[in-house]
């Protein structure tokens, strides 16, 4: 196995039970749609956990078939709609018991495209969380190939 593969024991990891309880949790996944998240929803899925999949309106949901996945638009650019958005979700939902944060842009034209995605995007998201008082029991964050 490569050193830069995430194995599918990795995955299975990821998507745990809740230690405590030994119940089912609520797992938010931001980039549900890319070729990591998409499979990490679908663990969790043949685990019993009720998944979330956080993702821009403009993503496809080819790979998100399941009628069990729960659908939220997250626009990490623009904080004022990113924190409406959780707000929403908050009220539907509840919160999560557990986030994995695998959203980030991988290909820029331009070097700055990268921070205001990936590390702007990213302090909208925990920001907004944070001030929500939406704070998971685990946040898992998983970096991009950029």
């Amino acid at each position: 196995m490569s050193g830069f593969m995430l194995s599918q024991k990795r995955m299975r990891m990821v998507v745990m039970k809740n230690k405590n309880t030994h119940e089912a949790m609520k797992i938010l996944v931001t980039g549900a749609s890319g070729f990591i998240g998409s499979f990490i929803i679908e663990e969790g899925i043949k685990r019993g956990h009720q998944m979330f999949a956080g993702m821009r309106k403009s993503s496809s949901k080819a790979y998100l078939d399941n009628p069990q996945i729960k659908f939220i638009e997250l626009d990490f650019s623009r904080p004022e709609i990113l924190r409406a958005q959780l707000s929403a979700a908050q009220k539907d939902f509840g919160g999560w018991d557990v986030v994995v944060h695998a959203a980030g842009a991988t290909k820029c034209v331009r070097r700055e495209d990268f921070f205001k995605t990936n590390t702007d995007g990213t302090r909208h998201f925990v920001e907004a969380l944070k001030d929500l008082g939406m704070i998971p029991q685990r946040f898992i964050f998983l970096s991009s190939l950029s």
